[in-house]
């Protein structure tokens, strides 16, 4: 059963609760809690075994689909670790309501993860799931001509329990009760859709000093774009200790950032042709504009690789190919060295902050 919502909250250290205050509306949520149970097996006083049933570890760990909606996405993009964030106002006097967010990788930070998200799943009015000190996995963007863009989430958490019951961290504390009146934003909120999208390769990667933002320079739109893909994913580990069932601590591991694109082949820019085809390392950037937000701003989302490889093709034929040809295009990024970045996400919403 899908909740009706979820309700999060950035938790101000990984697994410390913080009461959930915003609903988040979802396609899908599939959570997986695993306890490990061990029977041992000794002789006893008759001919049937003895047994004991010991419980092990606890391991926490679930998926969410849901609309990559206009607002509220840097929660997600901190839970998955882009925990630099720079906020801007980028016309304070004439727009006060619009905001500008810049996320990057601190890869200079502790490898323990700090930042999280405490969230109830409520399925009605009374019934729910508390998980405590969810860490997003994988971070993940799918989006084909004619639909949203979707984002999908692999999470993991320190715990979880019922509402009303006890957490099983400590065998102790309460589980907190429902929250009763949490906030919705506007239903004139939508998500980005494929209109709105622009996938650039090539140019130029640079950082502004002020606001962190990555902007590409003399890059080239690719046009008949089929569908695209991205993926974040953060190798997070979240080992048991002796005195607990449940994780003691979240670490990240190596972040592999990757993707994909379909593209139509029956026009073809030569010069990213040939960028492909000798496995270039060039500056790759998507985004995605949606809804106005107030005068000239519209709400933004911009994923931003200063150099991606692309990977071995498939190549179509020159001449002589009477049907539509189309070729699946994949990539992985590599850290820029000038730059000493893989990523860079920009949000453009009304948030003050995250």
């Amino acid at each position: 059963m899908n909740p009706q919502h979820l309700v999060i909250s950035p938790e101000t250290a990984w697994g410390t609760w913080v009461t959930p205050a915003v609903a988040i509306p979802v396609d899908e949520f599939s959570f997986k809690p695993k306890r490990d149970r061990t029977r041992r097996m000794t002789s006893g006083a008759s001919r049937a075994p003895y047994a004991s049933w010991l419980s092990g570890a606890k391991e926490v760990s679930g998926s969410i689909k849901m609309p990559a909606w206009g607002e509220q996405l840097g929660k997600f993009l901190v839970a998955a670790q882009l925990t630099n964030v720079t906020s801007a106002q980028p016309a304070v006097g004439t727009d006060p309501t619009v905001y500008e967010h810049a996320f990057l990788a601190d890869d200079t930070a502790a490898f323990a993860i700090a930042d999280a998200l405490s969230v109830q799943a409520q399925y009605n009015a009374s019934i729910g799931i508390n998980i405590l000190g969810m860490v997003i996995n994988k971070l993940a963007f799918e989006c084909k001509a004619g639909d949203i863009l979707t984002l999908n989430l692999d999470f993991m958490a320190k715990d979880e329990s019922k509402i009303g019951g006890v957490w099983d961290y400590d065998g102790s504390t309460a589980s907190p009760a429902i929250v009763a009146s949490p906030t919705y934003f506007s239903r004139a909120i939508l998500p980005f859709v494929f209109t709105g999208a622009v996938l650039t390769t090539g140019g130029t990667v640079s950082k502004d000093g002020t606001t962190k933002q990555l902007s590409v320079a003399d890059g080239t739109a690719q046009a008949k774009i089929e569908s695209l893909a991205f993926s974040m994913e953060n190798n997070v580990e979240m080992p048991a200790f002796m005195g607990g069932p449940c994780a003691g601590e979240a670490t990240l591991g190596n972040r592999v950032i990757s993707g994909s694109f379909d593209r139509s082949m029956a026009t073809v820019s030569t010069t990213f042709y040939d960028e492909w085809r000798a496995g270039s390392q060039v500056a790759l950037q998507l985004q995605f504009v949606g809804q106005i937000i107030t005068n000239a701003y519209r709400r933004e989302l911009t994923i931003t690789c200063p150099l991606v490889d692309f990977d071995d093709a498939d190549w179509p034929a020159i001449a002589g190919d009477k049907k539509r040809t189309t070729r699946t295009v994949n990539w992985t990024a590599v850290e820029d060295p000038t730059l000493a970045l893989d990523i860079g996400v920009t949000i453009r919403d009304t948030q003050a902050s995250y």
